[in-house]
């Protein structure tokens, strides 16, 4: 019998490789990486456009590596800076261009359809539970990961 830690983990760590393959292929449909999907969702929702920072915070990955994807953004015109003239390029906004916001739209309609599917014989009710329940976990996690890490460092010194 799995145990109440093995069960949670496990689940957790398949459904974010499923998340990745089926983001992962949809993306490469729209000529796209798995990245660019999130990064563009993001921007879609900032009428004033994001910096690499604002991007980092909101996607949940290193600025490093947000400066990596923007330039692979920009070649396929799918987002420009807002102001150009900034002096400090990560102080810059990036905004959607309109073929961004055109590919942004395409993708909203395959998430909808997906999380339709998924969650089709499931009530609403229950879903709206579950992602509560959901949030509750990941930042209850997240504190004790953060304790951890303060312990981890007390220590080390």
């Amino acid at each position: 019998m799995q145990s109440a830690f093995e069960t949670f983990s496990l689940s957790i760590e398949q459904i974010g490789k499923n998340i990745r393959k089926y983001k992962d292929g949809q993306a490469a449909e729209l000529g796209l990486r798995g990245i660019h999907v999130m990064l563009l969702h993001q921007l879609s929702k900032s009428k004033a456009g994001m910096t690499a920072a604002g991007l980092s915070r909101a996607c949940g990955v290193n600025r490093a590596f947000i400066s990596r994807v923007i330039p692979e953004l920009l070649s396929l015109s799918l987002v420009a800076y807002a102001d150009p003239a900034t002096a400090r390029p990560y102080r810059m906004r990036l905004r959607l261009t309109e073929r961004g916001a055109e590919t942004v739209e395409r993708m909203n309609e395959r998430i909808e359809a997906a999380v339709a599917a998924i969650g089709a014989d499931i009530r609403a009710r229950d879903m709206a539970i579950f992602y509560s329940v959901l949030k509750r976990l990941d930042a209850r996690l997240a504190a004790l990961a953060e304790a951890g890490e303060k312990n981890t460092v007390k220590e080390d010194s």
